[in-house]
C-alpha cells in the first residue's frame, strides 16, 4: 500500500527536482514522503521505535534533537510521543488512584 504511495510521490518529486518546476509542490511532496516513511517506520518496527525513544529520553537524558538523529526521524515526533506517552501516564495514575 505505501510502497506504491511512495513510488509515485517520489517520481513525480525528482520530475518536479530534475524541471526545477513548480516549488510549492515539491515542498508539499516532501512533507508527504516524510509522512509516509515515517509511518512505514512505525509498522515496521513500532514499538521497539517507541522503547528506544523512551530509553534514549528518560534513561539515557537525551534531547529529541539527539534521539531524532540516533533513530532517523525528526524531533517533534520524538517530542510528540514522549509528551503523549507522560500524558497517558498521568491518566493511568489517576485513573488508579496513585497519582504521584
Amino acid at each position: 500500500m505505501w510502497n506504491r504511495a511512495m513510488d509515485k510521490l517520489c517520481r513525480e518529486y525528482t520530475a518536479l527536482k530534475q524541471t526545477g518546476n513548480d516549488p510549492d509542490r515539491q515542498r508539499i511532496l516532501e512533507n508527504r514522503i516524510e509522512g509516509i516513511d515515517t509511518s512505514m517506520v512505525f509498522a515496521k518496527n513500532g514499538p521497539a521505535f517507541v522503547a528506544a525513544m523512551v530509553y534514549a529520553y528518560f534513561r539515557r537524558g537525551l534531547s529529541s534533537v539527539e534521539i531524532a538523529a540516533e533513530l532517523g526521524c525528526k524531533p517533534p515526533l520524538v517530542r510528540r510521543t514522549i509528551h503523549k506517552l507522560n500524558r497517558l501516564w498521568k491518566q493511568t495514575q489517576t485513573a488508579s488512584g496513585t497519582q504521584q
